[in-house]
């Protein structure tokens, strides 16, 4: 038996390592194929699929520029196409040439009481939501001391939304060009600047600096609440002042150091209205970035 159980290891190693060094074929040891056909992303069980389990660059692997077009995965913030580096247009319904990609939105609550908030996400121009959190038409709900966001039963620590608009009304006079880690320092300085809480800083953090795809140079224009809400406005009612402090940062990659811009200004956000201690914070950060369709 003994005998038996190694002969069947010995064999499965030998079967490993001849298919690891060949080139990889659809039906070769594919744990995940049938997972979708070419009706971009729509899962198919009798098709063979692309798949995002395997890294980016994994050695021979025919398919591995392709399962980025289709799918999400640990080093792309969504539906990723690889032939027009941009968010995969087709997985992303709407008009207008650019992603907003987890635009999140948090409170700090300086009242210490609960007040109860509304707010309307208004879309304008070409812009429409593709989806939120919490999946309501309106968020409405209760703010709670922590700062967290109460509907019902439900706490959200955040509340967060994805949208489709267009980059025509966006500012390109103000923002930094470089490196990849010099843009997300740069970024995450600005938050820190600008008084961002503890709590929306250590997300951005976690999140965005893996899932910026990787390009040459980079280049970081932000968008206030003056130039955002041209776009994307966010309406809200309450029972107290409440202050808006937004900035979506529209990134760009550029190829060529030939390409980059020859002079930006420095960023300047609005000054923060501290002068009322009874009052709520609204902080929102986000990335947007271009779909596959977009030509600019």
């Amino acid at each position: 038996m003994f005998k038996l159980s190694f002969v069947f290891l010995f064999l499965i190693v030998i079967n490993v390592t001849s298919v690891s060094s060949a080139t990889w074929l659809p039906n070769d040891n594919c744990f995940s194929c049938g997972t979708y056909n070419q009706n971009y992303g729509t899962p198919s069980v009798n098709g063979w699929g692309m798949h995002s389990y395997y890294p980016m660059n994994y050695p021979n692997y025919w398919a591995h520029n392709y399962g980025m077009t289709r799918f999400n995965n640990y080093f792309y913030p969504g539906a990723w196409n690889h032939q027009n580096w941009g968010f995969n247009h087709h997985s992303y319904p709407g008009g207008g040439g650019m992603v907003a990609a987890k635009p999140n939105v948090y409170f700090v609550n300086h009242s210490k009481k609960e007040h109860k908030v509304k707010i309307n996400l208004v879309f304008k121009n070409e812009s429409n939501l593709l989806i939120s959190s919490p999946a309501i038409e309106d968020w409405e709900g209760i703010l709670q001391v922590d700062g967290s966001f109460r509907v019902n039963k439900a706490k959200y620590p955040y509340l967060f939304y994805d949208a489709r608009y267009s980059s025509d009304r966006a500012q390109k006079e103000f923002g930094f060009c470089g490196l990849r880690d010099e843009i997300t320092e740069y970024m995450y300085t600005i938050l820190e600047r600008n008084g961002f809480p503890n709590n929306a800083r250590k997300d951005f953090a976690e999140f965005w600096p893996m899932k910026i795809p990787q390009s040459n140079y980079y280049c970081i224009y932000p968008q206030d609440d003056r130039h955002f809400s041209k776009d994307i406005d966010l309406i809200i009612n309450s029972d107290t002042n409440v202050s808006k402090n937004r900035i979506i940062f529209h990134l760009e990659f550029i190829k060529n150091k030939e390409l980059l811009p020859k002079k930006l200004k420095i960023y300047k956000h609005p000054l923060r209205d501290l002068a009322s201690k009874n009052f709520i914070e609204l902080f929102e950060w986000g990335v947007s970035m271009k779909t596959s369709q977009e030509k600019k």
